[in-house]
């Protein structure tokens, strides 16, 4: 089973300027991700008409999107907007165009991880005075079960559709669709600020024994030198939000990295993953993860996780209590 979105296929062309048959040609992937990023603006306070002429950064990731191959054989495509309608760049692209931005703009494909790059790129093009200010967004869609199989066939996939994060039954991702925008800006400029980013890093892990293998002692180390770069106790963090993929294997390769990390607290450590609510959102994994830290900031309360009721016995910090996954809403 996948996730889904409802309604992907409404959308109104009006306020970004499309023609009807250059709507029928694009790419849901790319729709979704103007009505979001159009949202994410104007829940900032700000009209994005106004900014038309500013030195706006356009920054969006995505991943695998099998519309190129649906709409490659429609009939449209000879009518010239199926390379405007299916081409990637135009995640960013058009929404640069339609709003008459003019900082750089482009599009991201690093798989599940692409959501921290864009951020990273985002923040540090507004830290530095590069820009006026970023708007970073990630899409993940799916239109056939030709990806869902593909994953079947690397016996990855949950069959029951249920993602058991950090549990002793996990057994498998479950994969979904998800959209998200963020708008960032200094925090002087801002008239709405739902958290401050204090830094992003992403890292490439290298060559390895298997390139799904993304947890091994390369994280350990960069988390440490990441909160030592930014003066971090690891005593000091209140919840972690971790991947959590719901594969056992790599559930006990993540929690027992992070483990060394945080060996000298002494409190436990409260942890939770949304992809036991929502699924693995593949390209947007990261930002429904921060959308849901965000949630937890605004409201005082972490959203708990689901479809955990033992702890993976291959992870000793859940056993000892030094993780503790939250499993019912609880103050922040």
């Amino acid at each position: 089973g996948v996730g889904k979105i409802n309604d992907i296929a409404a959308f109104d062309p009006l306020p970004f300027k499309m023609h009807s048959k250059l709507v029928q040609a694009t790419d849901p992937n790319t729709t979704q991700l103007l009505e979001r990023a159009f949202e994410a603006v104007i829940d900032a306070g700000i009209n994005p008409f106004s900014m038309s002429g500013h030195n706006i950064a356009v920054i969006s990731s995505s991943m695998v999107s099998d519309s190129e191959v649906i709409r490659s054989g429609l009939t449209y495509k000879t009518s010239g907007f199926m390379i405007l309608g299916n081409n990637r760049s135009m995640l960013s692209n058009r929404l640069s165009y339609t709003f008459n931005f003019t900082g750089p703009s482009f599009s991201l494909h690093t798989s599940w991880g692409g959501g921290v790059q864009a951020l990273q790129l985002g923040a540090d093009l507004v830290a530095r005075g590069f820009v006026e200010a970023a708007i970073v967004s990630t899409s993940s869609l799916t239109f056939s079960n030709s990806l869902s199989q593909e994953y079947d066939y690397l016996n990855i996939t949950t069959p029951g559709g249920r993602c058991r994060s950090f549990d002793a039954k996990a057994n498998g991702i479950c994969i979904s669709e998800g959209v998200v925008s963020f708008f960032l800006q200094r925090a002087s400029d801002a008239k709405r600020n739902y958290a401050t980013v204090v830094s992003a890093q992403a890292e490439s892990l290298g060559f390895r024994s298997s390139s799904f293998i993304h947890f091994d002692n390369l994280l350990t180390e960069t988390l440490r030198d990441f909160y030592k770069k930014n003066n971090i106790d690891p005593e000091d963090i209140a919840y972690l939000e971790a991947d959590g993929s719901g594969i056992k294997y790599f559930d006990a390769l993540e929690l027992n990295s992070l483990s060394s990390v945080f060996k000298k607290r002494k409190r436990p450590l409260p942890i939770g993953s949304v992809k036991s609510n929502v699924g693995n959102t593949e390209a947007s994994s990261s930002f429904i993860g921060i959308t849901k830290s965000i949630i937890a900031m605004e409201t005082g309360l972490i959203p708990p996780n689901i479809h955990y009721t033992s702890p993976n016995p291959d992870i000793p910090s859940l056993l000892s209590g030094q993780f503790q996954p939250v499993t019912e809403a609880q103050p922040l």
